[in-house]
């Protein structure tokens, strides 16, 4: 069967049709839900208090929020180097430093990853190396959150007192963990499978990933950054707390933000938005903190990751241009 131009342009016509319903549903979810927080709020208190913060601890904030950014490169460039396509360290910051800012400006964070391949095409990967790359850095940023999760449940079992919502969360993470197993313990696809395309580039991420997660030379640092790179964002949030003067301790922080970040990445929402602030709010309430307290912190994680991902915007434009690698 032979495709009209009639035939490619109604595809292309249904494609953006969905591409914009996607939108315009991910944009009523994070209206939707945000108004559901702020429907429980004072909105001129919540203003007045992110203009006020402690300066100190904002500051401190900031920093370690760019001191995260090269333990993030260097996460993907051990994944690319594990999987045979190393990169400089420096092309591995601009590259993260872009698709960070496409993260927080286009509706999910799949927007920063499909420019994070497309600079890795462009500095000369293949595209089927480069989403593998992409897809397996993501997949070790997750297995890294869950373990953290897993490795401080015991702590919060001993901090909330409501033992039903932690044994239901703790519920998810078991499953997650038992998910990652099987994926983990795939060897090898169905012979009546692998004709397949899409099928036979799911063996080969899975072939990635158990390249790396296997073999304790890679998954020792690959993890390990990926670890430290979710504490960061603990100590973040709880900078963030103390300048604003919320009263939450750092072993709270510890075992609530990372539920809360493994909520926020589900791409059902713009960057994040409103579902993080809702599960921030659920979350800081088993340990007894005020709705409007966790809501500024979370406003202002949301705010602060914004600002951090500007400089690749202008990263992006100035090296839009460049043939060579980036």
């Amino acid at each position: 069967m032979t495709l009209t131009t009639q035939d490619v342009g109604d595809e292309n016509s249904g494609s953006t049709v969905r591409s914009a319903l996607i939108l315009a549903l991910k944009l009523a979810v994070s209206a939707g839900l945000i108004a559901l927080v702020l429907s429980k709020i004072d909105l001129g208190e919540l203003k007045n208090r992110l203009l006020s913060p402690g300066s100190a601890a904002l500051g401190a904030a900031l920093a370690l929020a760019v001191i995260q950014i090269p333990v993030v490169a260097w996460r993907f460039r051990r994944v690319l180097g594990a999987l045979g396509q190393p990169i400089r360290f420096a092309d591995a910051v601009t590259i993260n430093m872009i698709g960070l800012f496409f993260n927080q400006s286009l509706p999910s964070t799949m927007g920063g990853d499909a420019m994070r391949v497309w600079r890795l095409v462009r500095s000369g990967l293949t595209l089927g190396r480069a989403v593998s790359g992409v897809l397996v850095d993501r997949i070790t940023a997750l297995i890294g959150i869950v373990i953290l999760i897993a490795l401080t449940l015991p702590v919060l079992f001993g901090l909330v007192e409501d033992r039903q919502p932690v044994i239901a969360f703790t519920v998810v993470v078991a499953v997650m963990v038992a998910g990652i197993a099987v994926t983990l313990a795939i060897r090898r696809l169905p012979a009546f499978l692998r004709h397949l395309r899409l099928v036979r580039g799911l063996g080969a991420l899975i072939g990635d990933l158990r390249r790396i997660v296997l073999q304790p030379s890679h998954s020792g640092p690959v993890l390990g950054l990926a670890i430290l790179g979710h504490l960061l964002t603990t100590a973040i949030v709880y900078a963030l707390a103390l300048a604003y003067g919320v009263q939450v301790g750092y072993v709270e922080c510890l075992v609530l933000v990372s539920p809360v970040m493994l909520v926020s990445v589900v791409p059902i929402s713009i960057a994040g938005w409103g579902v993080r602030e809702g599960a921030m709010v659920a979350a800081f309430a088993l340990v007894g903190i005020a709705a409007a307290d966790a809501l500024v912190v979370s406003v202002a994680f949301g705010l602060l990751n914004v600002m951090i991902g500007l400089p690749g915007g202008l990263v992006f434009l100035a090296t839009n241009g460049s043939n060579k690698q980036t």
